[in-house]
């Protein structure tokens, strides 16, 4: 397998374990702050609802825009949102609608994040290690996220 593919693991690792432990912190912290189960499913609520939302517009931009650059774009949004969260969460009072908000631009990125990391792998190694990389990328997603 080329570097790449292992550089293009460990950042789909890494990107996979930090959305999941935002999933949970996210939870935890608004169960903790609210007391409100109602809150924990907006949570998730949040995070889903942009996949079925944008359904149309990230399958044409995964297929029409350079996918290197749909990634880089995405994970810098993912970081901006992730640090805005991370404000609003110290911040003294607890603002939910800023927090749902983040949320739903965090499912938005991951809307078009997901099927541009999945269509990237041809791009990256030879079509002989195609169907070990797919599999290498499955595994990692179903361990990490």
């Amino acid at each position: 397998m080329p570097a790449t593919f292992y550089a293009f693991l460990t950042a789909r690792a890494a990107v996979s374990l930090v959305t999941a432990m935002l999933s949970i912190a996210i939870g935890w912290h608004l169960y903790q702050n609210s007391g409100d189960p109602f809150d924990l499913a907006l949570v998730g609520l949040m995070q889903i609802l942009p996949i079925f939302l944008f359904f149309f517009v990230t399958g044409w931009a995964t297929d029409s825009l350079p996918r290197k650059a749909l990634l880089i774009i995405c994970t810098i949004s993912e970081m901006v949102i992730l640090g805005g969260i991370t404000l609003v969460m110290l911040a003294d009072e607890l603002n939910l609608t800023i927090i749902f908000s983040l949320l739903f631009a965090h499912g938005g990125v991951k809307a078009f994040y997901t099927p541009a990391q999945q269509a990237i792998i041809p791009n990256i190694v030879p079509a002989d290690m195609l169907s070990r990389a797919i599999a290498l990328n499955s595994t990692i997603g179903k361990v990490f996220g």
